[in-house]
Order: C-alpha cells, then sequence, then structure tokens
C-alpha cells in the first residue's frame, strides 16, 4: 500500500509540474478552430478538462473511454451566443449497450447568418451564409480483467461556407482507467488521441485539416460533509471535483485545470482555466439538469445555456446516499447472515467428508460475520481438534509397531514428529513406555529434542509471539518439567502489556483516544484478568465517542461498514482495504479486536506491534 501511495504523489507532482510549465510556456494566441469550442456546458464550466473524469454524453468529444462510467441514459441540447452574430448549437443522445458498454451520437453546428458579399464595391451586396457541421458517433466499452476503459470515435465534417462545400472526417482513441479509490474518494487518469485519422475539408483550392491532440488527464472526486436527513433518513454529501488536462495540439503545448463543487446535490459550481478563465453554474433536479458557462478571453465573451435528461439506473449500486441508511445497512447485515449460514454448512459438510483442512479455512473468514453467534467458533474448535488427532494417530501406530520390532530409537523419532504436529496425552503414554528402556541413545534424543524446542521458545519470545510461544510450552511439557519456561512466559507477556499500557498512557494525554484504546486492547489479550487495563480501555473508549458524538444513525453507518470489511473477507474481495476504511472511520468500534484477529490468521494483516 506504501509503494501504492508513493506512486500516487510521484504522478500528482509531476502533473502539477507539467501545468506550470505550461502555464509559462503555452502560446497564448491559441488556433480557434471550429472544433475548439468543444462540445458540453458542464465542460465549458470546467475549462474543457473532462479527459479524467467528465460525466456527462459531451465526454463521446473529450474522451469516449468515458462513456461506460455514465450513471445513466441521457439526451441534451447546448447554445451558445458568439461574436459576429454567429452561434454553436449541439444536441446530442447517449444509450447503453449490453452490460459494460455505451453509444453515443451527436451533431454540433457553427452558423453564421447575413454575411454582406461584394463581387465590387460598387454593386449591391449578397446575402450569404456560412456554417461548419459536426457529426460525431462514440462507443466506450470496459475490460473488466485489466479494469480499463477504451473508446473510440468518429468524426464527420461537413462545411458550407459561401457557397462552397466539402466533407472531411478524423478518428478518435481514448482509455480511461481508476488509480485508487478510498472511502469516498477516488483518482481517476485519461488519455485520448484526436484525429488521429484526417480526411481534409477542401474550399476553392484551399484545405482545412482539423488539428493532431494527445491529451492526458487526471481527476480526484470525493465527497465531503456529510448531512443528515432526519425526515428521509439519509445521508447526503457534497462533492468536489478537481481536474487537470495537458497534452499538446499540433506540436503547441495545451493544458486545462478545472473544479466542481456540488452543494446538496442539486447546486453544482465550476471554475476552470486553460489560459482563459471559465466559470459555470448547475442545477439539478431529479433527472432534468440545466448548465451555464461563461467564458472570458481576449477576443470575446461567450454564454453558454445547456438542458439534459438523463434516465435509467445506474450499472453499479451507487454511493450509500441513494438509499436510506437504515435499508443500507440491513441489506448488508442480511448479506453477511446469509454468508455465515451458508459457510457453517459448508464447513460442516467439509468435516464430514473428511475435508478437514477446507472446513477450519472456511471458518477461519467466517466468525466476524456473526461474532456475536458461537455456531462457526465451537465448529472451528471441534474441526481444530480433529485435525491435530488425526496429525498425531498416525505417528503413534508408527512408533508402537517400532516398539513392537525393538526399534526404540525409531519409535522415539516418530513420537516427535507426532509431538510436533500437537501436544497430545496418547504421545506422552508412548514416550513413557520408551523411557523405560532407559536407551541412552534415546536419553541423547530427548535432550536434543528438548533443547530445539527451548531455543524455538526463545525465538518465539523475542519476536513476540505469545501465542506460539505457548504452543512450544505445552509441547515441551510432554518431555519436561516446563515451569521455568511458562512462568519466563508470563515475565515476558507482562512486561509487554506494561509497554503498550505505557503507550496507551502517553496517547490518552495528548487526547488520542483512538490509539490508547488499540494500546489497551493488545495489552488486555496479553493478561485477559487485568481489571485495571480493561477499565482504562473502556474510557479510552468512552472519551473517544463523546468526542466524535457519533449519532445513532453514524454507528449504523459503523456496522454497516464492519459487515461490509467482514463479507470481503469471507469473498477474498479486497479485505485489506475494506479493514483499512473501519479502522480509520471507527477503530474503537468493539467488534475491530474480532476481525483483525482473523485477518491475521488469514495473514492479510499484521499483528499490532510496538
Amino acid at each position: 500500500m506504501q509503494n501504492s501511495d508513493c506512486k500516487i504523489k510521484v504522478l500528482l507532482f509531476f502533473l502539477a509540474g507539467f501545468l506550470l510549465f505550461a502555464a509559462q510556456s503555452a502560446n497564448a494566441q491559441k488556433r480557434q478552430h471550429f472544433l475548439s469550442y468543444g462540445a458540453g456546458v458542464a465542460a465549458a464550466g470546467m475549462a474543457g478538462a473532462f479527459t479524467a473524469i467528465g460525466d456527462d454524453m459531451s465526454v463521446s468529444y473529450y474522451n469516449p473511454a468515458l462513456l461506460p462510467k455514465l450513471d445513466a441514459e441521457e439526451i441534451a441540447a447546448n447554445y451558445w451566443t458568439l461574436m459576429q452574430d454567429s452561434k454553436y448549437m449541439f444536441f446530442g443522445f447517449e444509450t447503453r449497450i449490453g452490460d459494460s458498454g455505451s453509444f453515443a451520437m451527436s451533431a454540433s453546428q457553427l452558423s453564421v447568418g447575413d454575411i454582406e458579399v461584394r463581387e465590387t464595391l460598387t454593386e449591391t451586396g449578397r446575402k450569404e451564409s456560412a456554417a461548419q457541421t459536426l457529426i460525431n458517433g462514440a462507443y466506450g466499452g470496459y475490460i473488466e480483467k485489466i479494469k480499463l476503459n477504451y473508446g473510440v470515435g468518429i468524426k464527420y465534417l461537413y462545411y458550407d461556407i459561401l457557397g462552397y462545400r466539402d466533407s472531411g472526417g478524423s478518428l478518435d482513441l481514448g482509455a480511461a482507467y481508476r488509480i485508487k479509490e478510498w472511502k469516498k474518494t477516488s483518482l481517476d487518469a485519461g488519455v485520448v488521441m484526436q484525429n488521429i485519422i484526417n480526411i481534409p475539408v477542401k474550399l476553392n483550392e484551399e484545405s482545412e485539416s482539423v488539428p493532431f491532440i494527445i491529451k492526458s488527464g487526471i481527476g480526484l472526486k470525493t465527497f465531503v460533509f456529510p448531512k443528515y436527513d432526519k425526515d428521509k433518513d439519509k445521508f447526503t454529501y457534497d462533492e468536489l471535483r478537481v481536474a487537470l488536462d495537458a497534452g499538446l495540439e499540433d506540436s503547441e503545448l495545451i493544458y486545462a485545470f478545472g473544479v466542481q463543487y456540488t452543494l446538496f446535490e442539486i447546486l453544482m459550481l465550476r471554475a476552470g482555466f486553460d489560459g482563459d478563465i471559465s466559470f459555470g453554474l448547475g442545477f439539478k433536479a431529479g433527472g432534468f439538469q440545466l448548465d451555464y458557462a461563461y467564458q472570458l478571453n481576449k477576443e470575446q465573451a461567450i454564454n453558454k445555456m445547456g438542458f439534459s435528461f438523463k434516465w435509467g439506473q445506474s450499472r453499479k449500486a451507487v454511493y450509500s446516499r441513494t438509499k436510506t441508511i437504515t435499508e443500507d445497512f440491513q441489506d448488508v447485515y442480511r448479506k453477511a447472515n446469509r454468508i455465515y449460514d451458508r459457510y457453517v454448512r459448508d464447513a460442516a459438510s467439509y468435516a464430514e467428508n473428511g475435508k478437514i483442512d477446507k472446513g477450519i479455512e472456511l471458518l477461519n473468514k467466517t466468525i466476524p460475520l456473526k461474532p456475536e453467534d458461537n455456531s462457526a467458533k465451537e465448529l472451528l474448535v471441534i474441526l481444530e481438534n480433529k485435525r491435530r488427532a488425526e496429525a498425531t494417530n498416525s505417528y503413534i501406530e508408527s512408533a508402537k509397531k517400532y516398539q513392537k520390532s525393538g526399534k526404540q530409537k525409531e519409535a522415539y523419532k516418530e513420537c516427535l514428529n507426532a509431538l510436533k504436529a500437537a501436544p497430545d496425552a496418547n504421545v506422552k503414554a508412548v514416550l513413557e513406555t520408551i523411557y523405560n528402556a532407559k536407551d541412552k541413545e534415546i536419553v541423547k534424543m530427548k535432550e536434543d529434542a528438548i533443547s530445539k524446542f527451548k531455543k524455538e521458545f526463545d525465538e518465539r519470545l523475542q519476536s513476540y509471539d505469545f501465542y506460539e510461544a505457548e504452543v512450544i510450552v505445552e509441547k515441551l511439557a510432554v518431555l519436561t518439567q516446563v515451569n521455568e519456561l511458562s512462568k519466563k512466559l508470563a515475565e515476558h507477556k507482562k512486561l509487554y502489556a506494561d509497554k503498550f499500557a505505557q503507550r496507551a498512557e502517553q496517547y490518552s494525554q495528548n487526547g488520542q483516544w483512538d490509539d490508547a484504546y488499540k494500546c489497551y486492547a493488545e495489552a488486555l489479550r496479553l493478561i485477559p484478568n487485568d481489571i485495571s487495563i480493561a477499565d482504562r480501555k473502556k474510557t479510552a473508549r468512552s472519551r473517544y465517542y463523546n468526542r466524535r458524538k457519533l449519532t445513532s444513525e453514524e454507528k449504523m453507518y459503523t456496522e454497516k461498514i464492519y459487515y461490509n470489511a467482514a463479507i470481503a473477507l469471507a469473498l477474498n474481495e479486497k479485505p485489506l482495504e475494506a479493514w483499512q476504511e473501519i479502522d480509520s472511520y471507527n477503530p474503537v468500534f468493539e467488534w475491530n479486536e474480532i476481525l483483525e484477529e482473523y485477518l491475521v490468521k488469514n495473514n492479510i494483516v499484521n499483528k499490532f506491534k510496538i
């Protein structure tokens, strides 16, 4: 995770530097081509920074790879006023194709009417018109295996200028990828090559080619300021989007920076800069949306108005805001219970068919789904005991056979193998009969085995692995007296628990109650009967909640995140990210310790140490 975060920081630093360089070196008098007016009013309000996180059908123009990410099907119409009585109109629609594809078709036209044309200065002028038309078709899809969006767009251009007519076209290719996703934040990247295949338009012996553009973008989207609506029983969030584009247009450096802030899921405020300044507003009501953008440059001020209508459900479940918090929690809770019941049945079936290891593996992912229930815990104990018995029985039977044939040395080796598998009373009984033979080689083998176990015991203590140290003591108890080792283990546990308690006190003095709680929890695991530590742990938890002042709805949200994390562990669906989510949102939730225990058992997280 640290490497991933480092890569993201490097990428952001690089793009930020690229933007600063662009701001200093881009040509202020950018070439104005018909296509440079772009498409979409929301995009105009953000200076066209739509390559990575565009969210309406105009992405068919900016980056067709974003089409499958749109939440709904859409129709849109725009009208812009330009200088010299010219106007720009746009109309388009977007629809879904299959499970992961989307298609968009749009038409836009830049037109000027009543242009007076004279052959000579003295004759009466005649009125002519000029129009440049674009027909744009685009398709976007998603490759699940590599988590990549792709898109292709085809442009058809038709010019009718002062009686001269011709047509041309070009091809666009785009890609988009989600770099990182946090609890309420996502980081996306996009790249597009526009007009890579170019058929020029020829008018009166002169031809015009559309500019070749290659552009990359990065966009950050995050939800902020949660607000709970008691009447609707749901959370709403404001949304912030920040986007940065940079690239080349016919060898000239281009860039765009845009932001959008959405208030109450209704009002959108936008601003952008690409050498010129842009501002924008948007208003959403149900599926209807009205947009306005104002672009100011050295030549003219452009007013842009747009209307769109969206319908249909999102392909993916929208963030928890789309359901009431109660409904959302109940859905997740019921899912966790269904998986729990099914996995307990499956584990029991594995046990009946002799697949003990499979049953244990499944149960170690099951228990956090329903931590208050003992069915999975009790079955796990039964299966673990059965596995230990099976692991030792074959060695014990082999040892007895060697004994009957007078091969005491080989019998002792088999007993040691059984002991390594698990401490067992039957192993001890067989070993006592071997010791009665008073064989010197057996005595030497016993001393070597005790020495190896003690060495391993010391190594476990040094690494603070007290659980494995306790298992070694149990095994050694079959071979020799372990009073001193047990005392040494208890002393080390007490010393380490004291370290946790001392660190917890430091956190408490600094008001870091969540960190204090974690340290007290670890100390209490080492010394479960320490009433003083237990009381201080409760105090840290209480102080944390008093500071957070969580409402009942937010507490329910905590439980929902917990069950999502437990489900992720059970289904092998990014359990580490799910654990980090609950640990960051509410680190003192009482069931977190149970989840952490089984994440450690499944080698997903490391044991907490200081």
